[in-house]
């Protein structure tokens, strides 16, 4: 309803275009233009870098998920190159927005990228009760393989959004610095020992979510159980600390789940347009729907309910 070409996870949303088989706006089914198809590849490689580390991570006898220091330097070239991502014809960023998974991991480096490239940064946040979004992601067995720093090092910075459990390249950094830091104090022994000489794997820097609450099953009714509530509290308390920070230097925020009855998308779009008004500017209503992984449209946009 916005408009507004954008990733989310799986799915996305691109403009109306024309076929080379009819005169009208798709309506139907059609193949993505090839542009869009291209321009989505740096979204996937970082969707695909943050499922296998879920995988990796969930492996319980001392998994390698590999190199951090090229991972962040991966995730980087990838970042930079979905923000930067020109049309070749007319020399226009072809994705304007990005949501969900993986892009609250990136968030300092996404900030940062987008004062680089463009005048104007909105960040929409859509909120949840802290506690129940850990509740949730610990029952769901895809959701609590999320990777969080198993050590974060300091508080998020109100501004730059640098710090906390779930800053992906900043753990790596901070997880680095100590490397260098124990190097330099003439420790290179015991960093032997622990093979740190050898560059940090990226499964002695994060952990998952159910490792952090000990996640097990009842034998009878294979639901999970939180053995740990301490981690679990952990859990809530990093949401709520990303969250408030994120709040702190929102364009736009809110929270569905506390709101009476569904809250329709087209409602939804017309709150977000009123309160940030740079949005209405050249984007043709409504966009199309697109699934990457099927590699067709969907559809026109629709009014079907929030979920």
């Amino acid at each position: 309803h916005l408009g507004i070409p954008s990733h989310h996870w799986v799915l996305g949303c691109i403009p109306p275009f024309r076929t080379e088989n009819t005169t009208s706006t798709t309506t139907l089914p059609f193949r993505i233009p090839t542009e869009y198809l291209q321009a989505q590849v740096p979204h996937e490689k970082l969707r695909s870098m943050i499922h296998k580390l879920k995988r990796c991570l969930s492996k319980r006898r001392s998994p390698k998920c590999g190199d951090a220091y090229q991972w962040k330097q991966t995730a980087q070239l990838y970042l930079e190159q979905l923000v930067s991502n020109k049309n070749n014809n007319n020399n226009r960023t072809i994705f304007r927005a990005i949501h969900d998974t993986p892009y609250p991991y990136f968030m300092p480096e996404l900030i940062r990228l987008s004062k680089r490239y463009y005048n104007h940064t909105i960040i929409v946040l859509s909120e949840r009760d802290p506690e129940q979004f850990a509740v949730r992601r610990l029952s769901q067995t895809d959701k609590r393989a999320d990777p969080m720093c198993r050590h974060p090092q300091r508080r998020i910075d109100p501004v730059t959004l640098k710090g906390g459990g779930f800053d992906i390249l900043g753990c790596i950094d901070d997880a680095l610095e100590q490397q260098r830091q124990q190097q330099q104090q003439g420790q290179e022994q015991t960093d032997k020992q622990h093979g740190l000489d050898d560059g940090l794997d990226m499964a002695e820097i994060f952990t998952t979510l159910d490792q952090i609450a000990n996640i097990t099953k009842n034998e009878t009714t294979r639901e999970p159980i939180i053995n740990d509530i301490q981690g679990k509290q952990l859990i809530v308390q990093e949401m709520k600390d990303y969250q408030d920070a994120v709040r702190s230097i929102a364009n736009f925020s809110f929270n569905m789940f506390t709101r009476e009855g569904r809250t329709s998308k087209e409602a939804l779009a017309k709150e977000l347009l009123n309160a940030v008004p740079i949005l209405q500017q050249n984007h043709p209503l409504p966009a199309h729907h697109v699934h990457w992984g099927k590699n067709t449209v969907r559809g026109g946009g629709n009014h079907q309910d929030v979920e």
